[in-house]
């Protein structure tokens, strides 16, 4: 009523068009609460997931643009990567452009990335 959850739904989506619609839709069939879907929007197995699966398997299939894209969610302000990975990137949706340098477009991708990343360094590092 207030406002708020519409405001954390917008940061966790960063306003693309395609992903509030899908929430609008969820919860327009009450299948989840706003508050729900702000906590679990970044994980595999909920409303988001095909869109998220489909990201990372274009970035596991692209190492280059996998490691531009992990320093993007790991650093703490915009860097500047490479232009042509910039644009594959921002083509994604995946960044922000501020100036020449990229950002993270959303919480929801810094989340969930950072979670997978996290997982195969586990994963690298059981296997050996």
């Amino acid at each position: 009523t207030d406002g708020e959850g519409a405001r954390q739904l917008m940061a966790m989506v960063g306003g693309h068009p395609a992903l509030v619609d899908l929430a609008l839709y969820h919860l327009s069939r009450k299948e989840v609460t706003l508050s729900q879907l702000v906590e679990t929007a970044p994980t595999a197995s909920k409303i988001y997931s095909n869109h998220l699966q489909r990201h990372w398997a274009t970035l596991q299939k692209q190492p280059e643009l996998a490691q531009a894209f992990d320093k993007v969610l790991n650093a703490n302000e915009a860097i500047l990567l490479d232009p042509i990975l910039t644009h594959k990137l921002s083509s994604m949706g995946l960044i922000k452009l501020s100036g020449s340098e990229a950002i993270a477009s959303c919480e929801l991708y810094r989340r969930f990335f950072r979670k997978k990343e996290q997982h195969l360094v586990l994963q690298n590092k059981n296997m050996n």
